[in-house]
């Protein structure tokens, strides 16, 4: 790696192609590519902890997946290859990454992605990436800022829900209660939770997939009272939400349908969430409510 940019940027006609229209092409001969690792530095650096620095390998081997590179790829590997593991690199997204074959070196920290020397799991459906949760449950906890978000009495306009969705908060935050639950935290993982919903309440965003992540959450951090009542909470804005769309005039049924099967979907997963936590008074109340809507909806198919 620490070749190939002077290679690319070099003005040797012999690191160009010559094209058909007698034009030359910058090109990289390699899509397999090595960066060294000194520990040494990793240790000066003051940046990886004992266990990092243990489970650090020599060379991080990696190949771009990608016909083409933009300058905005060429830059990411020369700031990778210049850095030399003096300071850490974040990246907010690990897209420009995975296209460069070096997603399998991050780690997730808070909203960020941190390169580090060793391998660490990518789930690739969806993709999810190991989180450092010392470092996250710090930052979540106790070092980010939020504003107003959690204000009930402050509207959050299309660019702000926007901005929390792209983010994903509430990901970021059931990501950090279940990994702390599987580390045997349930306290505090509980406490992630808590401030979560002290954050984004329900009727903030409604259609939101991890949702029932957290309410299952609660329920896996026998935390049963919150579970239930927030599993109830949803309930009552997803029945509310149906009844809406099943009140608009039928001539704008086409536009709203897409949004019925979302609450619909979240909805039916709430009710599995009951059963694997033997919630049977929860089910006895909402079924038939779900049913209903169920069939209603069904019809306008």
């Amino acid at each position: 790696l620490n070749e190939a940019p002077e290679f690319i940027k070099s003005d040797n006609p012999k690191t160009k192609l010559l094209f058909n229209d007698s034009n030359y092409r910058d090109y990289l001969p390699a899509r397999k590519l090595k960066l060294s690792v000194d520990k040494e530095k990793l240790i000066e650096s003051g940046c990886f902890t004992s266990d990092e620095i243990e489970k650090t390998e020599d060379a991080l081997y990696f190949e771009i997946n990608k016909n083409h590179l933009l300058r905005s790829d060429l830059i990411v590997l020369d700031i990778i290859a210049s850095n030399n593991w003096e300071r850490p690199l974040h990246f907010l997204s690990p897209m420009e990454l995975r296209n460069l074959g070096l997603d399998k070196y991050l780690v997730k920290e808070g909203f960020a992605y941190r390169l580090v020397p060793y391998q660490s799991p990518v789930y690739n459906s969806p993709y999810s990436y190991q989180m450092n949760a010392a470092r996250t449950y710090d930052l979540m906890m106790q070092k980010f800022r939020w504003g107003n978000i959690g204000n009930p009495d402050v509207w959050l306009d299309h660019t702000i829900r926007r901005q929390i969705e792209v983010l994903g908060i509430r990901r970021t935050y059931a990501q950090l209660a279940k990994q702390m639950t599987e580390s045997g935290y349930k306290q505090q993982a509980v406490e992630v939770l808590d401030k979560c919903m002290e954050l984004l309440p329900f009727i903030t965003i409604t259609n939101d997939y991890y949702i029932v992540r957290i309410i299952a959450l609660y329920f896996d951090n026998e935390s049963n009272e919150k579970g239930i009542r927030r599993m109830n909470e949803y309930a009552e804005i997803l029945d509310d939400e149906l009844c809406y769309f099943a009140s608009v005039n039928t001539k704008f049924k086409k536009d709203i349908l897409e949004a019925a099967r979302n609450y619909l979907y979240f909805f039916n997963e709430l009710l599995v969430t009951a059963r694997t936590h033997q919630q049977s008074d929860f089910i006895e109340k909402y079924q038939n409510k779900f049913e209903h809507h169920y069939q209603y909806f069904k019809s306008m198919n």
